[in-house]
């Protein structure tokens, strides 16, 4: 379950409540070893995602400075867990594709897997065994946890609207751009921007449930479709990388196949954009603000 805001505390005091707990179960999640589980890997992750939402969110209760600092520490600190998960990510993508290909091709598809699992493992001995990165990630994430609890607790919507604002126009602009130009880089900032809005929405699930829940399936679909074209379009640099080591003309009827599945996927974001952010960013907001102060004075919010 998606923590909650409390009618008990502030809106900037409740954040910092839920970007504290994420960022412990985060160190949670990565242990007190060198080479955590795939699945630990990824829930660190996220829960590194879910904390720089939430600071986000209560971005205006800082100073410029303090944000800067603490965004810039949370995202280095999980980007070499990214690293690692990406790599995995990349092997369920192809596999995903050899789904859709003949037996001959698949032969062709295991080469690669091969090749994919074999970098995967190599990062994963280099990060966690040679590098040894954990402990300073674990270590920077405690600081970050640390300095939340100094955060100043006081504001509610005046404070969180405008982090939920800037989120909700960044996303809208992005679409906006991919709209005029689907290039890898405009569909991956598309993607990011959706993801914070996702979770943002999960930390404003208690105000209104029911909307905030549909809002969040929008958010975490149009993202995961996203989320697989951006590892399409890497998985096909890796195999035109790869090239040579892959039967004579095995890119001809690779290729196809990707760029079909990315066309699909593409096609699928753009409408689900089209719904999340078919409002103006100030009736976007104004809309989840009704529902805030109905919320917090106990009122029925409005249909």
């Amino acid at each position: 379950m998606a923590p909650r805001l409390r009618r008990s505390e502030s809106g900037v005091a409740g954040v910092q409540r839920m970007l504290r707990r994420e960022t412990k179960r985060a160190v949670r999640a990565m242990g007190s070893g060198h080479a955590p589980r795939g699945e630990a890997i990824h829930d660190a992750r996220k829960r590194l995602k879910k904390a720089r939402a939430a600071l986000r969110l209560a971005r205006t209760a800082l100073s410029k400075d303090e944000y800067r600092w603490e965004n810039d520490t949370l995202r280095d600190a999980a980007r070499p867990l990214s690293e690692v998960r990406d790599a995995q990510a990349l092997i369920d993508t192809l596999d995903d594709l050899a789904r859709r290909g003949t037996p001959a091709q698949r032969q062709t598809f295991r080469t690669i897997r091969a090749r994919l699992t074999a970098a995967g493992r190599t990062l994963r001995r280099r990060q966690f065994r040679e590098k040894n990165i954990l402990p300073a990630i674990r270590e920077v994430v405690r600081h970050v946890r640390n300095r939340a609890s100094h955060w100043p607790t006081g504001g509610g919507w005046s404070v969180l609207s405008r982090g939920l604002e800037r989120v909700y126009r960044a996303g809208r602009d992005s679409y906006q751009t991919v709209r005029k130009e689907a290039s890898n880089e405009n569909l991956h900032e598309c993607r990011k921007q959706a993801k914070y809005l996702w979770h943002q929405l999960q930390l404003l699930e208690a105000v209104r449930p029911g909307r905030m829940k549909r809002l969040e399936r929008g958010a975490h679909a149009l993202s995961g479709r996203l989320g697989d074209d951006h590892d399409l379009a890497v998985l096909r640099d890796k195999i035109e990388a790869a090239r040579l080591m892959l039967p004579q003309g095995a890119l001809s009827w690779i290729e196809p196949i990707i760029e079909s599945r990315r066309s699909e996927l593409q096609r699928d974001a753009l409408a689900l954009a089209h719904r999340l952010y078919s409002a103006a960013p100030s009736r976007f907001v104004g809309r989840v603000g009704a529902d805030w102060h109905a919320w917090r004075s106990r009122r029925k919010p409005r249909r």
